[in-house]
């Protein structure tokens, strides 16, 4: 009995170690063959919502955000010890996707993966995150553009911001990290929610020497970019 049991054990460990190295090889495989969007990435159809687990979800740390940007994805309720892949969808064209984060689904189904935003026309797009048993949820995203000339000043001294992305005839919001950064002049959008470089002058604002993040908000979208205060 004891020698059927450790045989038993035996067979549960070894199926546990080939399911890990299937996932990685395939996590490697993918990742290494739809790095970019759309040239080098799969063409894939619009994707739609469906759940092979009851009650699968998907949510965003931010729904919006430029190139760059770190945005986490937190998914509920996908099937246990299975491998997810988070795609980068073009929701405007549907030319295709960009494969940007895979990794294991774990013991529960709750899981969550990072990416960056890749680089990407500024515009609408849908994360959207699938499993090999057939979990698909999707949201949408954002593509936002900040720039910053120059990109380091000291307090109370003055720089150029140019938007793209942003809702149309709306007053801009700034901050680095937190504190205001105002305006020589409102900053607003144009028809196109975009604000041209020179139109647009922020003033540091008196905070000590450190790198931080300038986030503009129209009080829906955001984008970040680093900022250095000498």
């Amino acid at each position: 009995m004891f020698r059927n049991l450790g045989i038993a054990r035996g067979a549960r460990l070894w199926t546990t170690v080939a399911v890990t190295l299937a996932l990685v090889a395939a996590s490697l495989a993918v990742l290494g063959s739809a790095s970019a969007h759309p040239a080098g990435g799969p063409i894939v159809a619009a994707p739609t919502s469906s759940c092979a687990m009851p009650g699968c979800s998907i949510h965003l740390s931010t729904s919006s955000g430029s190139y760059d940007n770190k945005v986490k994805v937190t998914m509920k309720n996908y099937y246990p010890n299975d491998f997810g892949q988070v795609w980068f969808w073009d929701g405007v064209t549907g030319t295709g996707a960009a494969l940007v984060a895979s990794g294991s689904t774990g013991m529960t189904g709750d899981f969550s993966l990072s990416f960056k935003v890749p680089v990407d026309p500024v515009g609408k797009y849908v994360v959207y995150v699938t499993d090999f048993t057939g979990d698909n949820q999707s949201a949408a995203f954002n593509l936002t553009h900040l720039h910053a000339s120059p990109r380091t000043g000291t307090a109370s001294s003055n720089f150029h911001v140019g938007l793209q992305g942003f809702m149309a005839h709306t007053t801009m919001s700034f901050t680095i990290d937190g504190v205001n950064a105002p305006a020589v002049s409102p900053c607003r959008t144009n028809a196109h929610g975009n604000v041209s470089l020179s139109s647009c002058v922020l003033y540091v604002p008196n905070i000590s020497a450190g790198t931080y993040t300038l986030v503009a908000t129209d009080g829906t979208n955001f984008a970040r970019v680093q900022f250095v205060v000498t």
